[in-house]
């Protein structure tokens, strides 16, 4: 048995892929074809239900929403203040928590934040003489990031991300057989994952070739240590780690307008922003409907799409289709005097509240998109790229595709920055601090998103997705499926 640890080295002895293929070692591979894995998706998505409206229905009780406080700006230049302009600050900033931020009463409403307002207030006033913006700033994140888990809140540039994350185990592929997971490289079978049901861990992956393998993912909270103990048929442990699956932030891309694209015959949709009503990317990516509207197979690509006006992916696919596809979460808004923009859609020529699928719960909050929970027969085949630059607005028009036959999500896992609503950069009035949140609850089903690890695909590729899915679907025959 071998000892785990850094510096160990795996004492499995590994044979050529050549000699594998020349042996009987291969013949029980379970192949699956392009009607297998569209099978394995709809059975993912028969098992997701959205929330029960019950399980929201606390969040609107024991607080009056209200208007942002006076004073807040939009500019500001960052100063030194004094201990009661700071403390002034403080109350304003804990003010539009209170009457504004859709998560206040998810993360404890006043039973939690009053206290923590009145420890902030209490540690600044021991300050002599003046405040700088960067301490002032230090006290705030300090006090509040135990507390808000929420991947669009920020005060100073800095978001509160949670640590919940999805995990990979690099270059380590298997194949599926009717014996279990064996080791593509040694030709060993897995016995054991220490800690963990091997077949709750394994997903299917794509290579460049349209080839299918297995490998571990595991969604969970960043651990002390990373490290795992695989067991092999031979009785020998092999020590590995887990890698988090985050972007590559090396590798970047300018956001351009959708565009359309067919490679080899097959309509391949960019889209970089999920743009509201009336702005060039809304017009370009809702103007490209009629393009493919008679496509068997048509690829969206949301690999650097960061996000946006959440209704884009919903009424694209409304003009697609012909009808609503039910969203995966239920959202709940707060009723802001005198915005009317998420209902007021000039694209729309009937009742705005119908087609949202509006649900009024009092004078003060509604659901969003609340339409009733199925799952949308599509005859065509709606492949979704996504990655780890795949964020907010974008992952909401992904969990639309969790409602619907013929659909596949291939990728990694998203950025998980869709769990509550984005706001606007504001500034408190004295130190000019900055901070933002949204107005909005979004309670996703559980085992579809998880904040700060977002939704994971159907199918995952290491390299690259477009190349991959394409590979795959080379092999199908539309004409005659």
């Amino acid at each position: 048995m071998v000892a785990c640890g850094n510096s160990e080295i795996e004492h499995i002895e590994y044979i050529d892929n050549d000699t594998i293929e020349d042996t009987d070692i291969v013949s029980d591979i379970i192949n699956l074809s392009f009607e297998d894995i569209l099978e394995q998706a709809l059975i993912r998505r028969q098992s997701i239900f959205r929330p029960d409206v019950e399980s929201i229905m606390h969040l609107i009780d024991g607080r009056t929403p209200g208007s942002m406080p006076d004073g807040l700006s939009n500019s500001r230049n960052r100063v030194a203040v004094s201990v009661e302009e700071a403390i002034e600050d403080v109350n304003t900033f804990f003010e539009a928590l209170r009457s504004v931020y859709g998560g206040y009463v998810y993360f404890g409403g006043d039973e939690v934040f009053l206290p923590i307002r009145d420890r902030i207030i209490e540690r600044i006033a021991l300050f002599d003489g003046t405040v700088r913006p960067g301490r002032f700033e230090e006290i705030l994140i300090e006090n509040l990031l135990p507390v808000i888990n929420d991947s669009h809140f920020f005060i100073a540039d800095m978001y509160f991300d949670t640590e919940t994350r999805y995990f990979r185990i690099q270059n380590v592929e298997y194949d599926k057989t009717e014996n279990g997971f064996r080791n593509r490289m040694t030709g060993l079978y897995l016995e054991g994952i220490n800690g963990h049901e091997i077949y709750d861990l394994m997903r299917l992956y794509l290579d460049a070739e349209g080839g299918f393998y297995y490998s571990p993912v595991i969604r969970m909270d960043i651990p002390l240590s990373t490290e795992v103990l695989f067991l092999y048929e031979n009785s020998e442990y092999v020590s590995r780690f887990w890698h988090i699956d985050r972007p590559n932030t090396r590798v970047s891309r300018p956001v351009d307008y959708p565009s359309l694209e067919r490679i080899d015959g097959i309509p391949v949709i960019t889209v970089m922003r999920m743009g509201s009503d009336g702005d060039e990317h809304a017009i370009g990516f809702m103007g490209l409907i009629d393009d493919v509207r008679d496509e068997d197979v048509i690829i969206i690509d949301l690999r650097f799409n960061r996000g946006g006006h959440m209704t884009r992916g919903f009424h694209w696919l409304y003009e697609l289709l012909g009808e609503a596809v039910p969203s995966s979460p239920l959202t709940l808004f707060k009723h802001v005097e005198g915005d009317g923009s998420l209902l007021a859609n000039p694209e729309l020529s009937y009742d705005p509240e119908i087609f949202y699928g509006v649900d009024h719960l009092n004078e003060y909050y509604y659901l969003f998109l609340n339409h009733p929970d199925r799952i949308v027969e599509s005859e065509k085949t709606l492949i979704f790229l996504i990655g780890t630059n795949t964020a907010s607005a974008a992952e909401y028009f992904v969990g639309l595709s969790m409602n619907m036959t013929n659909t596949l999500v291939i990728g990694r896992s998203t950025v998980g920055r869709a769990g509550f609503g984005a706001g606007v950069t504001l500034y408190l009035p004295n130190s000019g601090v900055n901070f933002g949140f949204g107005l909005t609850v979004i309670k996703w089903p559980d085992n579809l998103y998880a904040e700060g690890a977002g939704i994971e695909p159907d199918i995952w590729v290491m390299g690259d997705a477009l190349e991959a899915a394409l590979a795959l679907l080379s092999n199908v025959d539309f004409d005659n499926r």
